[in-house]
């Protein structure tokens, strides 16, 4: 049985492949790039409370407590005001910003959206917990950022005996965190990260053999040397497969 085998030049593009990823997402936009990599790394930069979109979204919010307090209360069964208002935070954030994945939204496959783009135009789990924490945070709560292996939420601080995490969809008990932050500090999980850059770089060098191999193939052969090829080739890349996804998510 053959072994499937990587060639040195193989394993330093795939890398390099891996580091675009992260540091950008893919966007095929270059003019992103430097904002990308800033929202990636300067995290507590993005958790901004005093957004003047924050603070219109804040006299909403309030409109909206005054409004709503007795049903969540009796929805809730609790008379506790940090925990009623915590979760009217929840229900209101998921009211008025639209899920949408990045895909449809930016073309890309992972965009790190700004809480003004998250207000305008909708975002997937990262934005909207970036816009549930601003917002928290303007109110006065500890508030974290979680992002995990496949979902982000946000953990209220209360005390050091108590937090309550919203946005999780139950998926924080399958999903470690690799990172959280609030507006001043940021948390590493060591194990979790590294996980999480070695699970990029074997996809991506998954993927990249499997389009060497199909070139190789095709260009073996002169009967593929034709329109055929080139509908194959198009086929197995990754730019329809984002675009038709973009398409199905836009209906």
């Amino acid at each position: 049985m053959a072994r499937l085998t990587f060639t040195n030049k193989e394993l330093a593009i795939a890398a390099l492949l891996t580091l675009t990823y992260l540091l950008t997402g893919f966007s095929l936009n270059p003019l992103v790039w430097p904002d990308q990599m800033m929202n990636r790394f300067a995290l507590t930069e993005t958790i901004q409370p005093d957004n003047p979109k924050i603070i219109e979204l804040d006299q909403k919010f309030e409109a909206y407590l005054n409004a709503n307090y007795e049903s969540i209360s009796l929805l809730l069964k609790t008379k506790n005001n940090f925990i009623i208002e915590i979760k009217a935070v929840e229900a209101f954030i998921d009211r008025i910003i639209p899920f949408t994945d990045d895909i449809a939204n930016y073309i890309t496959l992972d965009h790190r959206a700004s809480v003004s783009d998250v207000l305008a135009r909708g975002d997937d789990c990262d934005g909207i917990a970036l816009v549930a924490a601003s917002l928290l945070t303007r109110r006065g709560y500890d508030s974290y950022v979680v992002i995990g292996k496949w979902h982000s939420w946000v953990e209220v601080h209360l005390d050091e005996n108590m937090i309550i995490n919203i946005l999780d969809s139950q998926l924080n008990e399958i999903s470690p965190y690799y990172v959280k932050f609030n507006h001043d500090q940021i948390y590493y999980e060591a194990l979790s990260y590294l996980e999480v850059i070695l699970h990029n770089f074997l996809l991506i060098l998954f993927l990249l053999k499997i389009g060497i191999i199909t070139f190789t193939f095709i260009r073996s052969y002169d009967a593929f040397q034709s329109l055929y090829a080139t509908v194959i080739a198009l086929i197995l890349s990754p730019i329809p497969v984002m675009l038709v996804l973009a398409a199905m998510n836009g209906i």
